[in-house]
């Protein structure tokens, strides 16, 4: 709750919404206010009108503040827009988005319910691509123009959600000129989060969250980025993501590695040869992007093939430093740890463990490793500890959400404990393969031995005489070890296990063939296969969340089981060759029962495959019963493609790999088999 003065003063008009409805202007000095309001609106354009609506639906008592009349700003200038849009007589409405808009600074403060002239040397391109498409255009005139300021994000989506520090802060704003169709749904979501601590839906790809802090700051970045998302606009967008390098919360991370002696040098932006910028000649990381430009197979598919099957018959590195890496420490870690994660943890220092967070809902807001930490030697990688402490490691998407969830939850139980990030002083290199423990082997002294490091479990090593912490873990479902180096030491470490690697044939790989690895595993991804709007039982991890003791979520997860789930993920093989992404409808006999959340390739399996939630199309609870008595299709671009379901993935299903037993390299699963 918000507590606010009896009046404030105002050197100009002040529009006040009252919970009831009531509206006041004031023309005067001073302006009358509630003594107390549970939730203070600033800003009265179309976001903060539904805002006030759907809180007050909820039985909120809100306060709408705008400096001057209601929806006077881009939502005044873009409601003329739908206007328009009724037949005038012979007038017809057309505009787009160029490729050189006018770039403010800042809005002039006094601006409020006024336009700007119209460059029409920047219109022409409209003019002249309007003309194209209908000759007549060339002999109409322009009756009026509307010009007016558009607030654009990085991504070219809004900002929502609760500030990452400033608890009882919420955003909405930055609609990239979309808030005419997004602010009524998301105003409904915005009022759940206020009122219940979390949205009814998955919010991620508008959450305030998925930018960190470290990226706000950078100015031309960000310039940069919403120019270009103001430019594409109406562009297509592939599904298939990444080139050469990919970015990750503002990490560069690589996406696969070109072959063949070529290169493709990233430059600088050019502003698309805009405002007096020169286009880059050399084109090839261009072309290297263009080669994704499909929505079929895309044009790398044999150099991903290629790294990922040399990831499972041999050994392949993978750099996966853009993780977001902290530690859990305090009076009250150990306590904090019970209440924040959902799997037990074990006791003996070393040991790590995979685990959810969850919300109050029970919906699943991370998914982490934790290392219990032993008191170290006062090294990055081995901290010197009062008492217990935990070594926190989160995808590097998700991760700075993951940070503000831990923080958050510490904050609202008082627990006596704090999260320390250390991403940017720690990098990470994993070893994945049939051959990852000899060449781990073959750069440290420190026995690599399935009595001292079997699956699970860390130790501090040296390499190249630099301390590391080697983590036995995959997500790629191999036996494999991840690497944690203090990043004064990476290049140093990261040489010696290249240069042993070309003993052992090593093969550089990227996160597209992790991503197809991972998923050929089964293993989830956070915010696409495991969102807010989900619980373990329905994901099919309910053995990571124990019985014994408290957790948050846990009375909804008890009930889930005891109830039954209304949806189940389901792994999905296609028998054509046929490129799979997400978001692909799944039938079941003749009935839509779900969607992919995800797609790709599994080079082990040979086929295209996907990750989706199953429902009943009854609304009853799913069971094998249910998921084994369907002919299931999956529909790719207005087709139907036959598919077979699995509740697990048929690869390595009794995890022989990820033990490094390698007699059986692949064992088929009944695809009914639980």
């Amino acid at each position: 709750m918000f507590k606010v003065g009896k009046s404030f003063r105002s050197k100009s008009d002040v529009s006040l919404l009252f919970s009831g409805g009531n509206f006041r202007k004031s023309h005067s000095g001073e302006v009358g206010l509630p003594r107390q309001a549970d939730v203070v609106i600033v800003g009265g354009g179309i976001a903060g009108c539904s805002a006030f609506y759907q809180l007050t639906k909820r039985g909120v008592k809100p306060v709408l503040i705008e400096h001057n009349t209601l929806t006077n700003g881009t939502t005044w200038h873009t409601g003329g827009l739908v206007w328009s849009l009724r037949p005038q007589g012979d007038s017809i409405l057309f505009g787009g988005y160029e490729g050189n808009p006018d770039i403010l600074k800042q809005v002039p403060e006094d601006f409020s319910s006024k336009l700007f002239e119209m460059d029409k040397s920047i219109f022409e391109v409209h003019s002249q691509s309007a003309v194209e498409l209908c000759p007549s255009f060339e002999q109409a005139g322009i009756k009026a123009d509307v010009c007016g300021p558009e607030s654009f994000t990085p991504d070219h989506k809004p900002l929502v959600g609760e500030d990452p520090i400033v608890v009882g802060l919420y955003y909405s704003l930055g609609y990239n000129s979309m808030g005419m169709m997004f602010s009524g749904g998301v105003s409904e979501q915005l009022s759940y989060w206020i009122t219940q601590g979390r949205p009814d839906m998955d919010m991620h790809d508008f959450d305030i969250r998925r930018f960190s802090q470290r990226q706000k700051p950078d100015r031309a970045w960000v310039t940069e980025t919403c120019h270009e998302s103001y430019a594409k606009t109406y562009s297509i967008h592939f599904v298939a993501s990444g080139a050469v390098m990919e970015e990750a919360l503002g990490w560069e991370r690589p996406a696969y590695f070109i072959q063949e002696d070529r290169t493709a040098p990233v430059r600088g932006y050019d502003w698309y040869g805009n405002y007096d910028h020169v286009r880059h000649t050399d084109q090839r990381y261009v072309k290297e992007l263009e080669k994704d430009l499909t929505f079929g197979f895309s044009k790398n598919f044999d150099l991903i093939k290629s790294e990922a099957l040399a990831t499972r018959t041999n050994v392949g590195l993978f750099n996966l430093s853009c993780y977001t890496k902290m530690y859990l420490t305090g009076p009250d870690a150990e306590e904090a740890a019970d209440w924040l994660f959902t799997n037990y943890l074990s006791q003996d220092p070393g040991r790590v463990s995979y685990t959810l967070s969850l919300n109050s809902k029970g919906g699943i807001e991370s998914d982490v490793t934790v290392t219990t930490l032993e008191e170290g030697g006062g090294t990055l990688v081995g901290p010197i500890l009062k008492g217990k402490g935990y070594y926190i490691v989160a995808g590097g998407p998700s991760g700075y959400q993951t940070k503000s969830h831990l923080r958050k939850q510490l904050f609202k139980k008082n627990f006596k404990s704090r999260i320390s990030e250390i991403t940017d002083r720690l990098g990470i290199l994993s070893i994945q393969g049939p051959k990852s423990r000899e060449l781990l082997q073959s750069v440290t002294e420190s026995p690599i031995t399935d009595e001292k490091f079997p699956l699970g479990m860390s130790h501090i090593i040296k390499i190249n005489g630099k301390s590391c912490r080697a983590m036995r873990l995959s997500y790629v479902g191999e036996m494999g070890f991840e690497i944690h180096i203090p990043y004064a030491h990476c290049v140093s470490v990261y040489n010696k296990i290249v240069n042993a690697g070309r003993g052992f044939d090593l093969t550089l790989a990227g996160f597209r063939a992790m991503d197809s690895l991972s998923m050929e595993k089964g293993y989830h991804l956070l915010n696409t296969d495991l969102r807010i709007d989900d619980n373990p039982v329905e994901a099919g991890l309910e053995r990571f969340c124990r019985k014994d003791g408290q957790y948050q979520g846990k009375s909804i997860v008890e009930k889930v089981k005891q109830e039954g789930a209304k949806k189940k993920i389901c792994f999905f093989t296609l028998q054509d060759n046929v490129a799979l992404y997400g978001l692909k409808t799944i039938w079941r006999d003749d009935a839509i029962v779900g969607y992919l959340r995800r797609g790709a390739y599994g080079f082990a399996l040979d086929s295209s495959i996907g990750l989706g939630y199953v429902r009943h199309p009854k609304g009853k609870s799913v069971d094998s019963e249910f998921l084994k008595t369907g002919e299931y299709h999956i529909e790719i671009r207005d087709k139907k493609y036959p598919a077979t379901l699995y509740l697990n993935s048929p690869f390595d299903p009794k995890n022989q790999r990820l033990l490094g037993r390698y007699e059986n390299q692949f064992e088929e699963q009944s695809h009914f088999k639980d």
